[in-house]
């Protein structure tokens, strides 16, 4: 039985159990509840951490990515620049150095030159490098490296972007991208401060933006940039989790654990009671205070975070679900998330995953990265990529579901297939066969694989040519040692390319161009050689054709006896010369390669070649329609006219002109000669016969004038106002003269001169003429030459060229005059068509006026013109001079500028023969006259009535014929003898000549004596007297007549025309 100690015991045992029981439930549920909350605070910061990792790894990738996508566009665009060594001045935030890689991976140039020295370097050595060379070259597409360890400190990747042209690789343009310089603009180090974030490179870290509360990152999100995958990780600072950490958990386990005790004690029962409300009311704010937090940061996230409980419907939605799908917070909270963002045909999926879920706790899109397509507000679809986790608060099962619209994405990656699938088909389609060969034990070894194309290009299978010893059995006899040599320098140099013939499977050899380049591993070995084979049968073939051609045209080219050229149709550079060209104008072969079209022209006809040029580029290039004359300038500054005929053809590729020259320049001075010469002429032939007709009235004039004065006598009043008729006719007389000596009409009377004399016997005239402010000087020649001449036309060259010489010094100056003995020899005489080669006399009048200009210089000898002022001077000054020197069988050249004097020389044939004494003329006193019979022939009526006149007043029996044929029926009639014949030379139907022979036939004892007012070949040769042939130049005077007359009669017997 059992005593009341005993009962107490047990009852104080009971009791004492029920508040240890009752205090060990309420610790456990308060440890479970803390537990709990606890749980629910870290899966909270998971999904923050996760959203600021998603959040951080977008705005990296876009800031990479802009960076990238600009140089990629600028190395495409301007790698000309870089390759030829111009300035690159590229200014892309994170950009440290760009390079230009050749195809075999060596670095030729890095930009900018203050930067890392780079240059020579092989990329192909690091495996990273060489892997996007060779990927890059194959795709035709830019890709980045993983990030690599600078020299001196830092990391940095490098953006390969394959050049490709004229159907080959040409070479990389590399960006060398530094982590140092491009992450913290991208992530600066101020924004998020609440949160730390790392971004590593596989197992490198390359930038970190503060650390995670113990060293633990809670999440990762990838940032993919040009097919290189980089990680940003992501977790809360201290700072962070302190503000975030609830301090419910604590004061639920405190509680529990005062409520244990509380009731282990069995007091204060109301107290703690009301202790515990006070504590749920505190951990209700904090619980709504964490909540508040939690969607602040939620609302900071970049993608959309929305969260659903079991049954399919909003529980929360943060703002950036708002501005993607359109709906607001108050809008989607309670309503079916099927119904707001999930399109209709997916609609039943997403209930039968849900229900599966709920079931079997698996789901096809839980806690997995996947894309579909999400609605909007106004119905329209879009991608997204969509991360789903489930988890569980207070006993409830929530989903929270990550959204990012990916739609600018989704874009880029369609872009970039269509890219690929472009590039698939270019190499598909290419003429150009890829393969690549093994390297074992240094040397090449059979090929590892080769593009399906090869069929196609030389008619084997891809099995047949993977086969060892394919290439070396097809390979042509004669080309396979050199190729195996230059193949031996790709080991060794890194590149090679080669031209050989192969024997195509059908027979026959094909010329095939390949190209091999080097790939070598991180260590720098050898492990690979890419390579490609083209057909160029039709280009070797082309080749050997034009090689043909331009022997033939190098054949033609250099044989040519006239200078010809190639030029370059741009720069009008010389690209080639021919041997008559470098003779022809001085310059080297080298100082023509030098030179362009503009150098051999004068320069003021370089403004007339660049427009002639400009009218040609105008017209296509097509040929000019006939050759045409230019100015072109020799080495030693000699001006030419030459003919130049042009084509376009191609020369080395580059569009150009053949162009063959023709000196013209003799050929065009003698024409200009020559029409100066007809010009001359002509306007002689018209003086000449002005000249012949003015004589005949002047000769009445005078004629008449004298008998007037005979009959009146000097004592008449009427007798001076004759005598003025008769000077006046005299100075038309000098006129008339003068243009006979013009047009060599003159009759000359020629002896053998000494210049010197004539000049001296001058010189006291001269100095009258010329006036006190003219300076005369003369400097003779010794022992100088005879010449052959009328002394009297002489003197009036030397007058009339000092009277020039006068007028062109109105201010005074120097007049000199010079006499030389000269030998012209042929090149000289050639120069001149009215030279001749020999010993000659120069007679030289030189003075210091004011010159003259080639303008006036073609006009000098032409009769009647002149530069003086009306009134002074007939023209017909030089004129004069040049007939007579003409007629005396010489030449003038005149040599003057523009203010710097004028000289005139005058060459005449040096007379070599023995001079006969002149004869002395005879002088009568007054006017001879006679009784003889004389023939009168003359077609002009009033001379030949006054001469009748004349003849018959001074006692002469006179019969008239006014033509030839009635002068010859006169004398046949005529029983009695006929003295002379008195006849003027030119007549109708028969010359004056002719007419005398014709009568001297039957009458041989008859004298005659020719009258005219110019000479005819008909009894002189250049105006010189035949020997034995009487001449009176008309005008006459009637004493002159009578005495010329008188002189003939008197003559010896016989003495005739002969």
């Amino acid at each position: 039985m059992v005593g009341p100690s005993g009962r107490w015991s047990a009852t104080r045992a009971r009791s004492w159990w029920l508040p240890v029981g009752i205090a060990v439930v309420g610790l456990a549920a308060a440890l479970l509840l803390w537990r709990s909350l606890r749980s629910f605070e870290r899966t909270e910061l998971i999904l923050l951490s996760a959203a600021q990792a998603r959040s951080t790894a977008s705005e990296l990738q876009k800031g990479m990515q802009i960076r990238v996508d600009a140089f990629v566009r600028i190395g495409r665009a301007h790698w000309r620049a870089l390759r030829d060594g111009q300035p690159w001045e590229v200014q892309i935030i994170g950009l440290e150095s760009t390079l230009w890689v050749e195809p075999s991976g060596i670095v030729a140039r890095a930009a900018p030159a203050e930067g890392p020295d780079l240059a020579g370097a092989d990329l192909t050595a690091r495996e990273d490098d060489r892997r996007a060379l060779l990927e890059a070259g194959r795709s035709g597409q830019p890709l980045a490296t993983r990030s690599i360890p600078q020299p001196a400190a830092g990391t940095a990747f490098h953006v390969v972007v394959p050049i490709s042209g004229d159907g080959r690789l040409q070479g990389f343009v590399v960006g060398v991208f530094s982590g140092e310089a491009l992450f913290p603009v991208v992530l600066p180090p101020g924004a998020a401060p609440d949160w730390a974030t790392v971004v590593v490179d596989g197992d490198r870290e390359l930038y970190r933006r503060g650390s995670p509360t113990g060293g633990r990152w809670l999440a990762e999100s990838p940032v993919t940039v040009l097919g290189t995958v980089r990680r940003v990780r992501a977790g809360p600072r201290p700072e962070l989790l302190a503000h975030l950490r609830s301090f419910l958990p604590g004061v639920v386990l405190a509680t529990g654990g005062v409520i244990a005790l509380l009731l282990a004690a069995s007091v204060g029962l109301a107290q703690s009671a009301r202790r515990r409300a006070r504590s749920a009311e505190e951990a209700e704010a904090t619980v709504r205070a964490s909540e508040a937090r939690f969607r602040d940061v939620l609302d900071a996230a970049l993608d959309a975070v929305v969260m659903m409980d079991s049954g399919g419907r909003v529980v929360s939605w943060n703002r950036r679900a708002e501005t993607i799908f359109g709906f607001t917070r108050a809008e989607a909270l309670g309503r079916r998330l099927a119904e707001l963002i999930i399109p209709h045909r997916y609609r039943e999926a997403h209930a039968r995953g849900l229900e599966r879920f709920l079931a079997t706790g698996e789901g096809p899109v839980i806690d997995r990265r996947i894309e579909l397509s999400a609605l909007r507000r106004d119905g329209s679809e879009f991608p997204v990529e969509l991360t789903v986790a489930a988890l569980e608060q207070s006993g409830a099962l929530l989903f929270s579901a990550f959204v990012a619209d990916i739609t600018e994405r989704r874009r880029a990656e369609q872009d970039l297939r269509a890219a690929q699938e472009r590039l698939a088909h270019v190499v598909a389609s290419s003429p150009a066969v890829l393969y690549s060969l093994k390297v074992e034990g240094g040397t090449l070894a059979t090929p590892a694989w080769v593009s399906e194309n090869v069929e196609r290009l030389l008619g084997y299978s891809v099995e047949e040519v993977l086969d060892p010893g394919w290439w070396a059995a097809r390979v042509h006899p004669e080309d396979q040692p050199r190729v195996l040599r230059e193949e031996a320098i790709l080991l060794t140099e890194g590149y090679v390319t080669h031209e050989y013939r192969f024997r195509h499977k059908q027979g026959g050899y094909r010329w095939l161009r390949a190209e091999l380049r080097l790939l070598r591993d991180a260590a720098g070995h050898a492990v690979e050689a890419i390579g490609s084979w083209s057909d160029i049968t039709a280009r070797k073939e082309a080749e050997l054709r034009l090689q043909e051609s331009e022997e033939q045209y190098r054949l033609l080219f250099d044989s040519n006896p006239h200078p010809m050229w190639v030029y370059d149709d741009e720069t009008l550079a010389f690209l080639a010369v021919n041997d008559a060209a470098v003779r022809h104008y001085g310059y080297s072969r080298e100082e023509f390669s030098a030179m362009t079209l503009r150098d051999i022209r004068p320069a003021s006809d370089v403004p007339v070649l660049e427009e002639q040029v400009a009218r040609r580029r105008e017209a296509a290039r097509e040929p000019f329609s006939s050759p045409r004359v230019w100015r072109h300038r020799k080495k030693d500054a000699a001006v030419i006219d030459v003919e130049i005929s042009s084509s376009p053809i191609t020369f080395r590729g580059r569009p150009g002109w053949l162009a063959l020259a023709a000196d013209v320049t003799e050929k065009k001075r003698l024409e200009a000669q020559l029409l100066q010469a007809q010009k001359m002429e002509s306007v002689g032939r018209l003086a000449g016969g002005v000249a012949h007709d003015f004589n005949n009235l002047l000769g009445v004039i005078t004629g008449y004038g004298d008998l007037l004065q005979r009959e009146i006598g000097p004592e008449h009043p009427g007798f001076h106002r004759v005598e003025e008729i008769r000077k006046a006719a005299e100075r038309a007389a000098v006129l008339t003269r003068q243009l006979l000596a013009f047009s060599r009409k003159q009759v000359l009377e020629p002896t053998v001169l000494d210049l010197n004399v004539v000049v001296s016997d001058t010189e006291n005239m001269l100095r009258r003429l010329i006036g006190e402010d003219v300076q005369l000087v003369t400097v003779l020649a010794g022992g100088l030459g005879r010449v052959k001449g009328d002394r009297g036309q002489l003197e009036q060259v030397i007058v009339n060229m000092a009277v020039n010489a006068r007028d062109a010094m109105p201010q005074g100056g120097k007049l000199i005059i010079e006499t030389a003995d000269v030998d012209l020899d042929e090149k000289y005489a050639r120069t001149r068509s009215d030279a001749s080669p020999g010993p000659h006399v120069m007679l030289a009048v030189s003075d210091t006026g004011h010159g003259m200009d080639a303008e006036t210089r073609s006009h000098l000898f032409e009769p009647f013109f002149t530069t003086k002022e009306p009134g002074r001077g007939t023209g017909l000054g030089l004129a004069t001079v040049y007939g007579i020197v003409r007629q005396s069988g010489g030449h003038v050249m005149v040599y003057s500028e523009p203010g710097q004097g004028t000289t005139f020389k005058v060459y005449l044939p040096r007379f070599e023969g023995m001079a006969r004494p002149a004869e002395a003329s005879a002088t009568a006193e007054g006017a001879p006259s006679g009784v003889e019979t004389i023939l009168l022939v003359e077609d002009e009526a009033s001379l030949r009535v006054l001469i009748l006149e004349i003849l018959e007043s001074a006692g002469y029996r006179v019969l008239e014929g006014p033509t030839p044929e009635e002068a010859l029926t006169l004398a046949g009639a005529h029983a009695e003898p006929i003295h002379l014949v008195l006849t003027d030379v030119v007549l109708p139907r028969m010359s004056g000549r002719q007419m005398a022979e014709s009568l001297q036939s039957s009458r041989p004892d008859t004298r005659v004596l020719f009258m005219s007012g110019y000479t005819d070949d008909a009894i002189s040769h250049h105006g010189i007297l035949e020997t034995g042939v009487h001449f009176l130049q008309k005008p006459f005077t009637t004493d002159a007549l009578l005495r010329k007359v008188r002189d003939v009669l008197d003559a010896p017997v016989g003495v005739g025309p002969s």
